[in-house]
C-alpha cells in the first residue's frame, strides 16, 4: 500500500505565486518525482485554481536526474492543455500536439504514412506575447490516428516562438 501525502492547494499556490522553482516546490512539499509535480499542476489547472497565464510565468530549471533515461537531444514536452496545430496544405485540418520539442512533434487526430512531408501552424495563444508560427516536418512514425514529424525546415523566428512555446505552455514528464 502506498502512503499519498496531502498538500494544501491554499499553500502550494501561496508558494507558487511568490516564485518558487519546481525545485524548490518539489523540496518544500516532498516530491519525489516531476510526476508528482505536474499531477498537482494538472488538477489545479483542471480545477480553476490555477490557469495558462500563471503557468506560462512558471519558473522552471531542470531538475537533475540520477540517470537521464533519456538521451534525446531535446526533451519532449507535452502541453498544458489542448493546443491545435494546422497543416498549411488543409486549411480545414485540425490536429492536437500531443508532444513537441525543439525538433520534432507528435500529433493527434491526425492519418499519416512514414516518410510523408507537412507544413504544420501553431498559432498564437491569446494572452501571451507568443507570435504564429509555422515548420516543415517529415513523418518518422504513424499509427493509430496519432504521427511523430522530425522538424525538417523552421524559419530563425518561427524557432525562437517555438521555443518560447514550450518553455511557457508544456511541461516535462520524466
Amino acid at each position: 500500500m502506498t502512503c499519498r501525502k496531502r498538500i494544501r492547494a491554499q499553500d502550494f499556490v501561496r508558494e507558487f505565486r511568490a516564485g518558487m522553482t519546481d525545485v524548490q516546490l518539489m523540496k518544500i512539499f516532498g516530491l519525489t518525482s516531476t510526476e508528482q509535480l505536474n499531477s498537482i499542476f494538472r488538477k489545479l489547472l483542471d480545477s480553476g485554481i490555477l490557469n495558462e497565464f500563471d503557468l506560462a510565468n512558471r519558473t522552471t530549471e531542470r531538475i537533475p536526474d540520477v540517470v537521464d533515461r533519456d538521451l534525446r537531444r531535446f526533451r519532449r514536452s507535452k502541453p498544458l492543455g489542448n493546443v491545435p496545430v494546422y497543416d498549411m496544405n488543409d486549411v480545414f485540418s485540425e490536429f492536437i500536439v500531443m508532444d513537441i520539442s525543439e525538433d520534432g512533434i507528435k500529433v493527434g487526430r491526425i492519418k499519416s504514412v512514414r516518410g510523408e512531408k507537412r507544413t504544420f501552424l501553431i498559432k498564437a495563444l491569446e494572452f501571451d506575447e507568443m507570435q504564429t508560427f509555422s515548420f516543415d516536418a517529415v513523418c518518422r512514425w504513424a499509427n493509430r490516428g496519432m504521427a511523430g514529424f522530425a522538424i525538417t525546415s523552421i524559419s530563425p523566428s518561427a524557432a525562437i516562438q517555438l521555443k518560447r512555446f514550450i518553455n511557457r505552455f508544456t511541461f516535462c514528464e520524466d
